[in-house]
């Protein structure tokens, strides 16, 4: 029986998700998901994705639910045990909240 092929972003969950994972490891598996991630959704859309790369928008979504519920109760805990929180929007002043949606702007 050929064995199936498990697409790329699957396995970069995974190792964000796992635990036995050092938190640079699973960061590092973050930043790769969402170049993964990236290249699906902005690609043209003249050229469908195949293979590895597809990913529906449906697929998608539940990815990204996904990866907001593991950075959200697993990642941001640990950074913050280490001295490194990051803030939500939320919890921002006005003064920041402008420097962001300014940046925000610039980088896109």
């Amino acid at each position: 029986m050929p064995r199936r092929r498990i697409p790329e972003s699957l396995k970069l969950l995974h190792r964000v998700q796992s635990t036995r994972l050092s938190l640079a490891k699973r960061l590092n598996a973050l930043a790769q998901l969402a170049q993964t991630l990236d290249s699906c959704l902005c690609r043209d859309n003249s050229s469908p994705a195949t293979g590895a790369t597809a990913l529906s928008a449906q697929d998608a979504l539940q990815l990204l639910e996904t990866i907001n519920e593991v950075v959200r109760t697993q990642l941001l805990p640990l950074l913050a045990k280490r001295h490194l929180p990051i803030s939500t929007i939320a919890q921002l002043n006005e003064e920041q909240r402008a420097w962001l949606a300014q940046d925000f702007q610039r980088s896109i």
